[in-house]
């Protein structure tokens, strides 16, 4: 896995070795060569810690979990394997007491950290200042590893307490400028975009999510570039730009080839809907929102537009089926761009 001058060449070559790494990984767990095994299971792109192939992790912790004694690093490929299924609260308490262990990422080799899986905000055990200041722990670690911990900290701050988060992003920004990474580059736009649209400068945040969907092509096929597409529409909304039904389809198909979890582009598709005065169908979105989102993403997002932007709809029983909401929209685009209904 590469971020920085040569990660477009790491990326092509990567593309015809992934086989090669399952076979490799299987030969180092039944050589017990655990640091080699933990290396194989972050191989991939340069986002692929965004989106790890989870199939191998849970190989070498169900492996990991029969030696004698166990790698130093089995708790954290559990929390790996279980943040997306466990509520907040347990996640961030598992991921602050491998932190508070003294838990340091390996430093000849890239690796997440626990500080990836902490989230949510302060009622569910978030620590901002302390999150933050967890940052200078991971200065020997390789690029990559400190590139991905900072990012992932700075937007869980930027959703919850700015005012800290801001406080890391020049850092960050000084730490891409002499990276040579375009992906790294791109990051950072997306921060900068997410920070801009918190101050509802949403020019400055439709620029910066633009410039983050063109440096991050190598993200497209991963959730945070899916994500990172979704904000910058919803940026270009709030802006006032056109964003068209080919628009919207063209960011559904790409969250479908990944199967990316929906929270997101409903409501992005919702509120250009609501825009664009189609209001059945954005009701419909809003309606499946309120019965589907006990996380409660679409409060946060919300929480970061102004007034009357986005009308929430109350929870009720209504059975909406959203693959056939986005397959309207993607059939109206398909026959000719313009709308089924309204």
């Amino acid at each position: 896995m590469s971020i920085g001058p040569d990660e477009d060449r790491v990326v092509n070559a990567l593309e015809h070795l992934e086989a090669d790494c399952t076979v490799a990984l299987h030969w180092a767990i039944d050589e017990k060569r655990w640091d080699d095994a933990y290396a194989l299971v972050h191989f991939g792109p340069p986002l692929a810690l965004f989106c790890p192939r989870h199939h191998l992790v849970d190989l070498l912790a169900k492996a990991a979990r029969k030696a004698e004694p166990a790698p130093a690093y089995l708790p954290y490929l559990e929390l790996w394997l279980d943040e997306l299924d466990i509520p907040t609260v347990e996640c961030n308490r598992r991921a602050w007491d491998l932190w508070d262990s003294g838990w340091q990422p390996p430093t000849d080799r890239v690796s997440g950290t626990p500080l990836e899986s902490i989230g949510g905000d302060v009622s569910t055990g978030l620590r901002p200042e302390q999150l933050l200041a967890a940052l200078d722990r991971i200065d020997t670690a390789p690029f990559p590893t400190r590139v991905m911990a900072h990012y992932m900290v700075l937007a869980d701050l930027a959703g919850t307490v700015p005012t800290i988060g801001q406080q890391g992003l020049d850092n960050f920004a000084t730490m891409v400028a002499t990276s040579g990474s375009t992906t790294a580059r791109g990051l950072n736009h997306g921060l900068l975009g997410q920070y801009a649209s918190i101050r509802g400068d949403w020019n400055a945040a439709f620029h910066h999510f633009t410039e983050a969907v063109r440096d991050g092509e190598n993200a497209q096929g991963y959730l945070l570039g899916v994500r990172t597409n979704w904000f910058r529409i919803a940026a270009a909304t709030m802006a006032g730009e056109h964003v068209g039904n080919p628009e919207l389809a063209h960011a559904w198909r790409l969250a479908q080839a990944i199967r990316t979890p929906p929270l997101w582009g409903a409501c992005v598709t919702a509120l250009v809907l609501q825009r664009q005065e189609r209001h059945e169908l954005a009701r419909d979105f809003r309606q499946w929102l309120a019965n589907n989102d006990p996380g409660g993403i679409t409060d946060v997002f919300i929480g970061r537009l102004p007034g009357a932007a986005f009308v929430a709809e109350p929870p009720n029983t209504e059975l909406i089926d959203l693959p056939e909401l986005v397959d309207e929209l993607l059939y109206a685009t398909d026959r000719s761009g313009d709308p089924a209904r309204t």
